[in-house]
């Protein structure tokens, strides 16, 4: 499992924020798939010392997103959903220095 790896990695220092991209996903994930998705991220969040991750989605309604951000927000994890990157961009760095 590849969070799983990223954890073990004495290499990585964590407090990094992560942006997920799926406007142009070809298979969106369901609802159901998003709550097993974000059940492994919450095991992991604490041990990778995520800052926050962010969501960009297409514009309009994306029922995923929706429920990835809803279900965050229920479990007190910073995640977020957008569908502007520069809106993404400034939440994630909020005040912080962008990493390339």
């Amino acid at each position: 499992m590849l969070l799983a790896a990223v954890a073990r990695d004495p290499r990585y220092p964590g407090g990094y924020s992560f942006l997920r991209d799926v406007r142009s996903s070809a298979h969106p994930v369901t609802p159901a798939a998003v709550i097993d998705i974000i059940t492994v991220v919450r095991e992991f969040w604490g041990r990778l010392r995520v800052h926050r991750a962010a969501v960009l989605s297409r514009p309009g309604i994306d029922p995923p997103a929706l429920v990835a951000h809803a279900l965050a927000e229920d479990q007190r994890l910073p995640l977020r959903a957008f569908s502007s990157y520069e809106d993404a961009i400034a939440w994630l760095t909020d005040g912080r220095e962008p990493v390339p």
